[in-house]
């Protein structure tokens, strides 16, 4: 997730990318998945493995506009449960959040997307 940024920054995109970043392992999330995957096709027997990473950056309009807070909204009960984050902050923060992300000067970035190929042995 450590991609995951906003840009111009602004606290409460913070605070959710946060959220999710103590959640995500919890909720059967791998946060080093792009990293990983080349050691595991490697580890799998595969040859002349590549790994090409790459961002991918939206903005206002998007239909990933509200990816992150409809991200953390539907985490919201372990949230809560794990004590991430207690209910008033969370529900002020997604509104925070959503208002900045309407402003045409916001951009942000995803997580690191990653293809990764090789070939079976002969």
């Amino acid at each position: 997730m450590a991609t995951l940024n906003c840009y111009p920054a602004h606290p409460a995109w913070q605070r959710l990318r946060e959220a999710l970043v103590q959640i995500f392992p919890s909720v059967g999330g791998n946060v080093r998945l792009a990293q990983d995957l080349f050691q595991l096709l490697r580890r799998a027997g595969l040859e002349s493995v590549n790994y090409r990473p790459f961002l991918v950056g939206f903005r206002t309009g998007h239909p990933m506009e509200d990816y992150v807070p409809a991200t953390v909204e539907s985490v919201r009960t372990k949230l809560i449960e794990n004590g991430v984050i207690a209910p008033g902050e969370l529900d002020a923060a997604l509104a925070e959040c959503r208002a900045h992300l309407a402003d045409p000067g916001t951009v942000w970035t995803y997580h690191t997307v990653a293809q990764v190929w090789g070939s079976r042995p002969t």
